[in-house]
């Protein structure tokens, strides 16, 4: 392999994920177009806060040291757990597990909390305690999983009403004082090694009904 191809496999890594090279690698031009695939899915949303408030004094470099830990930190997790990357906007994180194998949901709320344990560890480092936490939600449902786009430009995502679930209720995770919020769906496919505590019956805005919620601990 040259250096060229070398560098060519490196960037599709860092910008896709790695997924999508051993999808290319594998299936070559036929990946390289519009599809999808319907099946169940596990989403999760991060988000840190506050970033901003009563912010402590940090030197200037000592928080872009900060912030450049806590992306490479989580996105490890992520990785290690099966996660997918969708997006990464600032310091928020859009992860979908279910591409690599059918424990999603079992997968995303392991990563959700080796993702809280790790910023504990990062927060001390940087001797401001807790100052910045994690709030993360988690929402299981069927989705179209796949390439979207045009012959100009190809995105590798999901298209499901439970992404924009598992986003509320990561918004949910202030107001109930809670790091993980994962929904009935998704608790009802874990196993015995995880805690949960049974939170609310709430409104989602966008989705009708009334949906029991739950604190991951």
């Amino acid at each position: 392999m040259s250096n060229y191809e070398k560098l060519y496999e490196t960037a599709i890594k860092l910008y896709l994920g790695n997924h999508i090279l051993k999808e290319i690698q594998n299936n070559k031009d036929d990946f390289l177009k519009t599809f999808y695939d319907v099946k169940e899915l596990s989403y999760l949303v991060i988000d840190l806060k506050p970033f901003t408030g009563n912010m402590p004094s940090i030197e200037l470099q000592d928080l872009i040291k900060y912030y450049n830990n806590y992306i490479d930190t989580i996105s490890e997790i992520i990785i290690m757990n099966n996660g997918f990357i969708e997006s990464l906007h600032g310091d928020s994180f859009t992860v979908i597990f279910g591409i690599i194998n059918n424990n999603h949901a079992q997968d995303a709320c392991n990563c959700a909390l080796d993702c809280v344990n790790s910023l504990s560890r990062l927060n001390k480092s940087l001797s401001i305690n807790d100052f910045y936490k994690l709030g993360i939600g988690i929402a299981t449902g069927m989705g179209a999983l796949g390439n979207y786009g045009s012959k100009y430009k190809l995105k590798y995502s999901c298209m499901s009403d439970t992404l924009n679930f598992a986003s509320r209720l990561q918004g949910l995770t202030k107001a109930f004082n809670v790091n993980i919020i994962i929904s009935d769906k998704t608790k009802s496919l874990l196993n015995n090694t995880c805690n949960t505590k049974e939170l609310q019956i709430v409104q989602i805005k966008g989705k009708e009904g009334s949906f029991t919620i739950h604190e991951l601990c």
